[in-house]
């Protein structure tokens, strides 16, 4: 009886060992489906991703060539509602009339640094040796500038300019203080 216990405790442990066996082919099996499933949904949200940015590019787009167009047609009513000298126009739903706006400061590739902001992109390291004033940093290949005019500096230069004052402000002023800006004027479409 000894021999026949130790018999079915082998043969149970093999039965034991199989059933787990089987359950961990059985696992390894949905394991290995699971991964699968993971990488397809993985490749769906990515493709939904791209499409994404993909759309908000072509609506970024859209709505510049919208602003382009609007901004357009606005510009011509007020060059044939002034060609014409009408001075309000209107209509079943709606009034136009054009009224002075703010002057619009307009520069060119003349306009010296000290006038612009500068946003500048830089390794750290290269910050640290700007912190220690490294003149050659100004030349470097590895440093990008990327220039743009600090219109609220200008217009405050302009409007301290004494030419500026006897300004009339029908055709375009050129600084002489500020080399490279001009001051345009401006016009607005009102509706009402």
């Amino acid at each position: 009886t000894l021999f026949r216990s130790v018999d079915i405790t082998v043969a149970e442990k093999e039965a034991e060992e199989a059933k787990y066996t089987a359950l961990l082919n059985e696992a390894g099996a949905k394991l290995v489906q699971k991964a699968d499933n993971v990488h397809a949904v993985l490749c769906h949200m990515e493709a939904q991703r791209e499409a994404g940015t993909k759309e908000r590019a072509r609506i970024d787009n859209r709505n510049r060539a919208l602003d382009n167009r609007i901004k357009w047609l606005k510009q011509y009513v007020i060059g044939v509602m002034e060609s014409r000298g009408v001075e309000v126009l209107h209509g079943e739903t709606v009034t136009l009339t054009t009224r002075g706006s703010a002057a619009s400061i307009v520069t060119d590739e003349t306009l010296p640094v000290e006038w612009q902001r500068l946003e500048i992109r830089m390794p750290g390291s290269m910050w640290l040796e700007l912190v220690a004033a490294n003149p050659w940093l100004a030349s470097s290949a590895e440093v990008m500038f990327k220039g743009e005019a600090d219109k609220a500096r200008i217009g405050k230069a302009l409007k301290s300019d004494p030419a500026f004052a006897a300004w009339d402000k029908k055709e375009t002023f050129i600084s002489k203080a500020v080399p490279g800006a001009k001051s345009v004027p401006g016009k607005s479409l009102q509706r009402k």
